[in-house]
């Protein structure tokens, strides 16, 4: 075969699955938003934060399973492609959230206790093993090869230029794991609330740090939320192609 047979067109640039990260205030909606998604599992992290699903009619029997241990979130996701049945039937896994996740791995490298102990004072080596570690479990969740959604706090932080200050809203990790994991991911989405409307944005400025490989054509639409997995699933290649 010549190489030149490997070739395709831009129009033929599908994916197999689609891998996004939503960020936004606490309470904003963003486990409620990603349980939506087709055929999906939430692997819930944050302490009670499975408990909104029960507050929507449409997501009382929504698959969850809260695993509030580091370890136990990789053991997990190692043994589910062994359950093959229900494995085959999933098309969408949720880590909620990749913040609680770091602060989790965070507790098992670094002993005493975080409100008094100097050892919890800035420490580079441990963030940099931390890191790591993340993203390692980030790497196990995407060779499962299901789409995948990891949900984020977030953070916003004043800069000052001069007599001019700007804010930066931005999921709430370091800035290099947030710079891997923007590289891993196809979209990096900010979930907004204006006043009864919530919208995802991605507009990528010096305020607002978002990412997609998408189009953007669609996100003014404020009941975007609400259609935002049929457009991604376009993106993928049909399995009669």
């Amino acid at each position: 075969m010549a190489a030149s047979d490997h070739i395709k067109k831009g129009k033929q640039a599908f994916i197999n699955q689609w891998n996004i990260g939503i960020f936004g205030f606490p309470g904003v909606g963003k486990t409620v938003l990603a349980a939506r998604a087709p055929n999906s599992l939430l692997i819930e992290i944050d302490p009670n934060g499975h408990m909104v699903l029960r507050n929507h009619p449409d997501l009382e029997d929504a698959d969850w399973v809260y695993l509030g241990d580091f370890e136990k979130v990789g053991r997990f996701l190692e043994a589910l492609p062994r359950d093959k049945e229900y494995f085959d039937s999933l098309e969408t896994i949720i880590l909620d959230t990749v913040t609680e996740l770091r602060n989790l791995n965070a507790l098992s490298l670094i002993d005493g206790d975080p409100l008094y102990d100097k050892k919890w004072e800035f420490n580079q080596h441990i963030w940099t093993q931390n890191n790591v570690k993340v993203m390692k479990m980030v790497g196990l969740a995407l060779s499962l090869k299901k789409n995948l959604i990891l949900n984020m706090h977030m953070r916003e932080d004043t800069k000052k230029k001069g007599n001019k200050e700007t804010t930066v809203v931005r999921p709430d990790l370091g800035g290099a794991l947030t710079a891997q994991l923007f590289a891993k991911l196809d979209g990096v989405f900010y979930y907004k609330q204006e006043g009864v409307v919530r919208r995802l944005v991605t507009a990528p400025n010096s305020e607002l740090m978002t990412k997609s490989r998408f189009t953007t054509k669609g996100f003014d639409n404020p009941d975007f939320r609400s259609d935002v997995y049929p457009w991604l699933e376009r993106y993928k290649k049909s399995k009669e192609s």
